[in-house]
């Protein structure tokens, strides 16, 4: 009698979450799509892996209306179906039935793979950044990969090029490493590593005077142009970070995966690659982009919180942006507060594979 072979361990997991609300609209359809491009990606790359949905208290669970793939021999598909009563037990549950975080911290805890990418569900691979994703991944790093959004609404069940050509025929923004800009083709490629980052940051302190003074007749610019020069001098990608962020496992654990707050989780993707920065990783640019369907989106207030906003969840406003992320480089380490229960592994989730 032989014995039954064990199939293989994947070699990274993409975790993503999302929740049946139908969020910016015909969202099954775009999450149909994501699955059906991802795995045949999946299977032209010989890439091992498995696909980590994690449904956030959806009151219809979207797997039950998801289809299995047609190519599945490289890509499994699990679901993990978190119950309304989590989020009902959070602050401000009412105004905020989605958290992206939290959902992702479920996944990246359980995912199996020794690297686990986080992303989301509306999104396409090209073959460039495929390829980079099937070589090999370092365990002092963190990856990136730059962003195009496009207009086109692929059809799910369509062959996978003639998916990558509707969204590379209808790119309309391009989210790169210093800012996002409005195009009408790709941008051009980029070396796939930042070097070292001291005398970035000494280069952003010492320009600190003379943007001042630069802006000082357009106080309203000054904010934005302290930014994006700081951005530019430590050199991180944290432009559409929470659509594309690549960690060792052991990485995500040591630093408590994201920040899982009270409030709403804008500005949180790029806060935290502050922190892997901090924390010692080097980030790695990869090849190749990935698209992005556009849809209609719902953002909190950059402005900071007035009286007037009692009572409604908290957010990140910009001038908090910068200052976190000041204090951050004083400090060489985390300013979002990290919870010892991220991901929640001490409840057991429903799961399933999509089949």
């Amino acid at each position: 009698m032989t014995m039954q072979s064990l199939p293989e361990e994947p070699r990274l997991s993409i975790v993503a979450g999302a929740r049946n609300n139908d969020y910016g609209g015909r969202f099954l359809r775009r999450i149909q799509m994501f699955v059906n491009a991802l795995a045949a990606q999946a299977d032209r790359h010989r890439l091992r892996s498995e696909l980590v949905l994690v449904d956030w208290c959806s009151l219809d669970p979207f797997a039950d209306a998801l289809a299995a793939p047609p190519a599945r021999g490289w890509l499994t598909v699990r679901v993990i179906q978190v119950p309304p009563k989590v989020n009902e037990d959070l602050p401000y549950a009412a105004e905020l039935p989605f958290r992206e975080y939290h959902a992702k911290n479920v996944g990246i805890r359980r995912a199996r793979a020794p690297f686990v990418l986080c992303t989301n569900v509306d999104l396409v691979y090209t073959d460039a950044l495929m390829q980079g994703l099937s070589g090999d991944l370092r365990e002092d790093a963190f990856y990136r990969a730059d962003r195009l959004d496009v207009a086109a609404a692929p059809d799910p069940w369509a062959p996978l090029d003639e998916i990558i050509a509707a969204c590379a025929g209808s790119v309309v923004r391009s989210h790169g490493l210093i800012r996002d800009i409005g195009v009408n083709r790709a941008p051009r490629q980029r070396s796939p590593r930042v070097p070292r980052q001291a005398t970035r940051i000494v280069r952003a302190m010492r320009a600190a005077p003379r943007v001042a003074a630069e802006h000082a007749r357009r106080p309203r610019d000054l904010p934005r142009a302290v930014r994006d020069r700081w951005h530019r001098e430590l050199g991180l990608h944290t432009d559409a970070s929470g659509d594309f962020v690549l960690l060792a496992k052991g990485a995500w654990n040591r630093l408590h995966g994201y920040p899982e707050l009270r409030g709403h989780g804008v500005h949180v993707d790029g806060l935290f690659l502050y922190e892997c920065h901090f924390a010692g990783l080097e980030q790695v640019i990869l090849p190749g982009v990935v698209y992005h369907v556009e849809h209609e989106r719902s953002r909190p207030p950059q402005r900071s919180m007035t009286a007037a906003d009692e009572g409604k969840a908290p957010w990140i406003s910009r001038s908090d942006l910068q200052e976190s992320l000041l204090t951050s480089a004083r400090r060489r380490g985390p300013v979002l507060p990290h919870a010892a229960d991220w991901g929640r592994p001490d409840l057991d989730f429903p799961e399933r594979d999509l089949a």
